[in-house]
């Protein structure tokens, strides 16, 4: 078959005749892209905020867990090796400090920006554990105890950590 213009004319309008070629041959206008793109961009702008929230939150619970966590594996520590162990939450450093026989465990506690931490020790068990803002977790298995709430910029609290002084138990609740 010999390639000449008048040849590859005709077999062009014979294409473009043809109905199934006709809707192929359809698209969409720049004004439909735009709009469609749009769209897309608006529902991405208003559902990041909520995503970021979200995000927040599950790692403010997962700092939470950690920290309770900590409060159990001292407890622990403080049964099997009968002596007294002691969790001290720096709020600057945003570290938990385990002390026991003068030595020192430092972990970090990654708690969002966004949320504020409050410590509240209950009774008056041992002095220099409460000056201290520690939790003290005795051989016997029981605890000097205490409340950590964790609040967020809003003024609402999120959640709360309690810390049982007849047993020792952890207690996460989310408000």
């Amino acid at each position: 078959m010999q390639y000449t213009v008048q040849n590859i004319t005709a077999r062009l309008k014979t294409k473009t005749q043809n109905p199934a070629f006709k809707i192929f041959q359809q698209g969409f206008t720049l004004i439909e892209l735009l709009l469609v793109l749009f769209i897309i961009g608006l529902s991405v702008a208003l559902s990041a905020p909520t995503i970021n929230t979200g995000i927040n939150r599950l790692k403010a619970k997962g700092a939470v867990k950690y920290l309770a966590t900590t409060m159990r594996y001292a407890r622990n520590q403080a049964i099997s090796e009968k002596t007294p162990y002691y969790v001290q939450i720096s709020q600057i450093d945003n570290k938990v400090i385990i002390t026991y026989d003068d030595k020192k465990i430092e972990k970090d506690l990654t708690i969002p920006e966004d949320i504020i931490k409050i410590v509240r020790l209950s009774g008056n068990k041992k002095a220099e554990a409460v000056e201290n803002k520690a939790i003290a977790f005795y051989p016997r298995g029981n605890s000097s105890g205490g409340i950590l709430e964790f609040w967020n910029q809003k003024g609402e609290p999120a959640y709360r950590l309690t810390v049982e002084s007849s047993t020792g138990k952890t207690k996460i609740d989310v408000l």
